[in-house]
């Protein structure tokens, strides 16, 4: 969930490999995985999925 917070909120996927201390690989692995679990097949998709659950879109 953290990582899908970050990327929502403008993150690449290689700015949360370097604040979370992980690799691009797995963070682009949870990303994924997280987005198949939504059901969700690309980022518009889950960027509209964000939106109408009312997912906070800000880093912090």
């Amino acid at each position: 969930m953290e990582v899908l917070r970050l990327y929502l909120a403008g993150r690449s996927v290689s700015e949360i490999a370097n604040l979370l201390c992980r690799s691009v690989k797995t963070i682009s692995r949870q990303k994924n995985c997280a987005m198949h679990k939504l059901g969700v097949t690309n980022d518009r998709e889950l960027f509209e999925f964000a939106a109408l659950k009312g997912m906070l879109l800000t880093a912090s």
